[in-house]
């Protein structure tokens, strides 16, 4: 399934056609595994074009890079899971969010950049890279050439746009073979 929304938003909302906002997460949890039960298994892309916010991104300047030490230790640790309930009884629950994949054309709190004529920089960027390699190149990987082409763009007054992604479950490759 792949659900394409483009309207204008702000944090976490999108606008719909009536005037009323709608809650990104709830717009998702119509189609997890509790709310759309029939697309259990199924690969979900949600696509949203819109601001998540009112902060323009100005992007920085690069900086002098100087040699780091090396890190020798981590405070990072594997922690066991706990062991619950009786000896001899697991209880053992389906995920609700799995096979899902969420791209957002910024970052939270961020516009969403257009051209007056050609559309928003996401969009155009989305499309151009789905139409040259979606018959060999998995959604993913796709995804990270988008982030690329992206990085590209910049307004007349000096404005950048990060998009992003996020991955709920979703472990396999996904690919579109258009032919």
């Amino acid at each position: 399934a792949v659900l394409v929304i483009l309207s204008h938003g702000r944090h976490g909302l999108v606008a719909a056609a009536d005037g009323r906002e709608l809650e990104t997460e709830w717009v998702l949890r119509q189609l997890n595994n509790d709310g759309c039960p029939a697309l259990k298994g199924k690969p979900k892309l949600f696509i949203f074009q819109a601001c998540r916010g009112d902060e323009a991104d100005y992007g920085v300047l690069p900086e002098l890079r100087l040699p780091e030490e090396a890190r020798t230790s981590t405070d990072a640790r594997r922690l066991e899971p706990a062991s619950g309930g009786q000896e001899g009884q697991q209880q053992y629950k389906e995920l609700s969010w799995e096979d899902m994949v969420v791209a957002y054309s910024t970052l939270p709190g961020y516009v969403a950049n257009r051209d007056r004529y050609r559309g928003t920089w996401f969009v155009e960027s989305l499309c151009s890279v789905f139409m040259e390699m979606a018959a060999d190149t998995d959604l993913r990987d796709m995804l990270d050439r988008v982030a690329e082409r992206l990085s590209n763009y910049e307004s007349e007054m000096g404005t950048k746009q990060t998009f992003a992604y996020e991955v709920r479950h979703f472990y396999k490759k996904l690919y579109f073979n258009p032919q």
